[in-house]
């Protein structure tokens, strides 16, 4: 059997700039993750013989960290906490023609910017909570 995983190095990480610019920071990013939640409802009723469930509106955050290169805090340091959302897009199997794109707008909830110990660079973890839906589709 082929194997069809693919190599974390082509990842894509774009996020808007406070000035509405998607900046591609992924020549700085390390590590990503992308979860997606749908919590539950219960509607479970007289007569049922077990729990029922409904899922509720989907929520996701997408965590991110890297290194801490001062073009690319200018750009997170501009936007966490800011009150209008930004645009991320986000490529696990990198750009290339019909590889997954995520598309969402979200808010740069948490943003740790670390020293390093001599022999180590500094690095960032930020935290983006999605606002509204996500799209997935394709580069062309």
């Amino acid at each position: 059997m082929a194997t069809t995983a693919v190599h974390g190095r082509n990842t894509v990480v774009k996020v808007d700039d406070s000035g509405g610019t998607l900046r591609d920071i992924s020549n700085q990013v390390r590590n990503c993750s992308f979860q997606r939640n749908a919590n539950e409802i219960d509607v479970t009723a007289f007569q049922d013989t077990g729990r029922v469930y409904l899922a509720d509106f989907p929520d996701a955050t997408f965590n991110f960290e890297g290194n801490a290169a001062a073009t690319v805090m200018g750009y997170l340091h501009g936007i966490v906490g800011q009150e209008a959302t930004v645009s991320v897009e986000y490529g696990p199997e990198g750009s290339a023609s019909g590889k997954r794109k995520f598309t969402f707008e979200g808010v740069l909830t948490s943003l740790t910017e670390s020293g390093a110990s001599v022999g180590q660079a500094n690095q960032f973890q930020a935290a983006l909570r999605v606002s509204g839906g996500i799209t997935l589709g394709t580069y062309a």
